[in-house]
């Protein structure tokens, strides 16, 4: 029987998930399936991190590549980018795609309530497009960012999306989203976040 954590407020952590999600994957500096991927901290006070995935394809390219960046699903109570379904979802995407993919990390519920995991993930777009990171490739285009996740990772998507289609970014990458967020979203909807 899973020993069952709970949260300062005594409510079960997700033991199930817990168990199903348990294997952790360490980041590596040499290359696993063409990938290396490197952990980076966006705000120690908050435990914000990320994993950042580059593909050797994309070191070796000549051209600009995109980068993506993934929110992990788990309701905002589990899981992580260093659990092993999501190291190997994201380093199947980096290699695939040909694309720098930044696996995002945020502060879980209940302890931390909604909005908290929007701040976090837009916190983490932001460091990305202002802060020069170890191991970032430099044909990796900010400029052609795309936001993606899976379950409660999608709907931060969407939510850090809006956000950023209203932000001014050092870089290109608010143009690119500003761009897309404001072909799909009326106008009422980016004036609502």
């Amino acid at each position: 029987m899973a020993n069952i954590e709970e949260s300062s407020h005594g409510v079960p952590r997700g033991a199930f998930m817990e168990v199903l999600f348990a294997e952790k994957a360490p980041p590596s500096s040499t290359p696993v399936n063409g990938v290396v991927s490197s952990d980076d901290i966006v705000d120690p006070s908050r435990s914000l991190w990320f994993r950042l995935y580059v593909p050797t394809s994309a070191v070796a390219a000549a051209d600009a590549v995109p980068v993506a960046v993934y929110y992990h699903g788990g309701g905002f109570v589990v899981n992580s980018p260093d659990r092993k379904p999501y190291d190997d979802l994201c380093r199947g995407l980096a290699r695939e795609l040909s694309a720098v993919v930044v696996s995002a990390t945020h502060r879980m519920a209940p302890e931390h309530r909604c909005p908290a995991q929007y701040d976090d993930g837009f916190e983490t777009l932001k460091f990305v497009d202002g802060t020069k990171i170890d191991g970032f490739p430099p044909n990796a285009d900010i400029g052609k960012c795309f936001l993606a996740g899976d379950s409660s990772g999608a709907n931060m998507s969407h939510h850090v999306a809006v956000r950023a289609a209203k932000h001014e970014f050092q870089d290109k990458i608010g143009s690119q989203i500003k761009r897309d967020i404001l072909e799909i979203l009326p106008k009422s909807a980016t004036n609502a976040v």
